[in-house]
């Protein structure tokens, strides 16, 4: 890394890999990372990428027969991932059986680790992130990136939410089949909103 910049801001899906390339990386041992986190439902999640699958004609791994398929279809073949989240935070591959400790682990390391933003409410994580990183500035062409930005997210999310198309009911059978492989998320999940509830106490003024 001798003549590399050091970058301020690494974004990664990977939570291990980033880590390990950061710590072998970085030679100064004062240099602290702090870690945030954004999330959403585990089952907005899954519909997202299931409607990704079946519509990204664009990108070269395209297979046109998902196009035809559904989300049983896609689940039965193995292509939509299974608690994502759970696994990314316990470093567990899909070939491990995950159980209730992985749950408490992945809860624990949230709680220990991460500042957790949530996308449904993605106003009040970007004023906690941007206070718990000093990315503060009132003025500027800065300052109006960052509030177009949580307006557009804000603006899509609402949209994604209310279009029929995109956004499933909740209940509604296709929300509990993709919630059926993301049982050990949806707890990891709740119990993320619980920690965004309790870190409010650090932002109060």
């Amino acid at each position: 890394m001798s003549g590399l910049l050091r970058p301020d801001i690494v974004f990664s899906s990977s939570l291990f890999d980033s880590l390990e390339v950061l710590q072998s990386a970085i030679s100064d041992p004062d240099l602290r990372m702090r870690l945030f986190i954004m999330l959403r439902h585990p089952v907005e999640r899954s519909e997202s990428i299931f409607q990704y699958l079946i519509r990204a004609t664009w990108e070269p791994t395209f297979f046109p027969a998902l196009a035809g398929m559904t989300r049983h279809d896609v689940i039965h073949h193995g292509i939509l991932d299974d608690n994502w989240l759970t696994r990314t935070l316990t470093n567990s591959d899909i070939s491990v059986e995950l159980t209730s400790n992985h749950v408490e682990q992945a809860t624990k390391i949230l709680r220990s680790k991460f500042l957790i933003g949530l996308s449904y409410n993605i106003e009040e994580s970007w004023l906690r992130i941007r206070d718990a990183f000093g990315w503060r500035d009132d003025t500027g062409e800065s300052h109006l990136c960052s509030e177009n930005m949580v307006w557009k997210v804000s603006k899509e999310y609402a949209s994604v939410s209310a279009d029929s198309k995109y956004g499933l009911e909740q209940g509604s059978v296709e929300w509990q089949l993709l919630e059926s492989i993301n049982t050990f998320d949806v707890q990891v999940y709740n119990n993320a909103i619980e920690i965004f509830k309790e870190q409010r106490v650090f932002f109060q003024k």
